[in-house]
């Protein structure tokens, strides 16, 4: 929910190969006498080990980026970049606590760098707001994306396509304070600016879609909500094959919308997948966020089909 997600055309495997066999040709000496250079390759290397859901390779090149720079006093704007890169791998686990101390920690010292001001720290805002948001910390999350959203606004103007996540995120905290109408009204404005601008086959609409999707079964609007969470899953499963983490949320939407057709069966299915899949990061945060929202999926009364409107 979050950042732009860069894609590729090509298995990530490729990209990463690209990447270690640039750093080959470099040269170790070459590297030891640039540090800054070899920060970046390491995180390059773990932002495509977090793309594609590898978490735990990602962290390891991203604390082993963090390491490098940490005494590196002419790098403050590097170090500022590790350590949100770190957060947001952190929210991507649902490690929130630790994310949200991390984008802090990482904000004050980029605006050290660079200055509070500058456009690098509205997105960096953003993406905290988003944590909030997930913790339940709504005046936070509204405070914080109020202020993202003033900086950005300060180099782009509202038409843009740098504003598209920032408008995402308002819809969904809309939705998260329970005002379904505005939110809906806003992801369908921000849908047509992320598919004039990215196209309608761009991980960034899917995202939009499986929000949208459960907005509207919020709403108890099941039959457009389902043409929306079986789009996004058609444009996730292009990008990131059929068991992939970042596809869960999309999974859980889907668990919704069969619990409320009477689809139990089928919701069964779902979440056997989520669990098994969230079970192969090794990561028991994250295991256990899924659950809970299980948990909650299975508490909330059913409504059966002949609620659809």
């Amino acid at each position: 929910m979050r950042t732009f997600i860069k894609t590729f055309t090509y298995p990530w495997f490729v990209f990463l190969f690209v990447i270690l066999t640039f750093c080959g040709q470099s040269g170790a000496g070459q590297m030891s006498q640039d540090p800054i250079r070899s920060v970046r390759v390491l995180r390059s290397i773990g932002r495509v080990y977090m793309t594609y859901g590898q978490y735990e390779k990602a962290e390891r090149f991203f604390q082993e980026a963090l390491e490098k720079v940490r005494d590196l006093q002419e790098a403050e704007g590097e170090k500022a970049i590790c350590m949100i890169d770190m957060a947001t791998l952190y929210s991507y686990q649902e490690r929130l606590d630790e994310s949200a101390d991390l984008f802090r920690r990482g904000l004050e010292v980029q605006a050290f760098a660079l200055g509070r001001k500058h456009p690098y720290a509205a997105h960096g805002l953003r993406m905290l707001s988003d944590v909030y948001r997930r913790q339940g910390h709504l005046d936070q999350a509204e405070e914080t994306l109020e202020n993202a959203m003033s900086v950005i606004l300060k180099y782009h103007d509202s038409d843009s396509r740098e504003l598209s996540p920032f408008f995402l995120d308002l819809a969904r905290l809309l939705m998260a304070q329970g005002d379904y109408e505005s939110a809906l009204e806003g992801f369908r404005a921000v849908l047509q600016k992320v598919e004039d601008n990215f196209g309608s086959e761009h991980l960034l609409t899917a995202s939009v879609l499986v929000s949208m999707a459960e907005c509207e079964l919020r709403s108890r609007v099941l039959v457009s909500a389902e043409e929306l969470i079986d789009r996004a899953l058609r444009i996730q499963n292009r990008y990131y094959g059929p068991d992939h983490p970042r596809q869960v949320d999309a999974w859980l939407v889907k668990v919704h919308l069969c619990r409320l057709q009477g689809d139990f069966a089928g919701a069964e299915t779902l979440i056997a997948r989520a669990v098994r899949t969230t079970a192969r990061t090794q990561n028991i945060i994250t295991l256990a966020a899924v659950h809970e929202r299980i948990r909650q999926l299975r508490s909330e009364d059913p409504v059966l089909a002949a609620a659809v409107q």
